[in-house]
């Protein structure tokens, strides 16, 4: 396509995820209002072994910690 110039992303809310996952190969990142650990709200929001075992299997060991990820790049 011969696209060039400096490309960024927004993410907001879950999107922040995917988002803070983009940051090493993007020029720009936008986080609003998302969270910092997506494994933390599971824990707190719906308490219980069921939860994060249901997680656990969705998500196929998946890391959603975007700080760690974020302060790496």
């Amino acid at each position: 396509m011969g696209l060039k110039g400096k490309f960024g992303v927004y993410g907001r809310s879950m999107g922040g995820i995917a988002t803070s996952y983009l940051s090493s190969m993007v020029d720009m990142v936008i986080l609003d209002r998302t969270f910092s650990n997506l494994e933390n709200v599971i824990n707190r929001k719906f308490h219980g072994v069921s939860a994060e075992l249901l997680y656990n299997a969705a998500a196929f060991g998946w890391d959603s910690n975007n700080v760690s990820r974020l302060l790496k790049d």
